[in-house]
């Protein structure tokens, strides 16, 4: 599971594509992210949630909430673990 703050709401990410959403930190909404594969980080920058996770899987959002896929350059099938915002950029690691 991750944690991001950012655009004044806390997201969470985790198994089986979770995404949970939260204003306080205290209530949580889950929320559809279009996926089943597990998401294993989310970051915030340049006003927007970037959440990667299995099977090279990345989403784009700029509230938490509605997400659009994106397709990060790597190859076979790669696991997306990490990703951060920093110097102006989203840089993501995976195996």
């Amino acid at each position: 599971m991750s944690v991001a703050y950012g655009s004044a709401a806390f997201a969470a990410v985790g198994s089986g594509g979770t995404i949970l959403t939260s204003l306080d930190g205290t209530n949580w909404t889950q929320q559809n992210s279009g996926t089943a594969s597990g998401l294993t980080s989310i970051a915030f920058g340049n006003v927007y949630y970037l959440t990667v996770g299995a099977d090279e899987t990345a989403l784009t959002s700029p509230d938490g909430v509605n997400g659009t896929s994106r397709n990060i350059a790597a190859t076979g099938g790669q696991n997306l673990l990490g990703c951060a915002f920093l110097n102006s950029r989203f840089d993501v690691v995976g195996s």
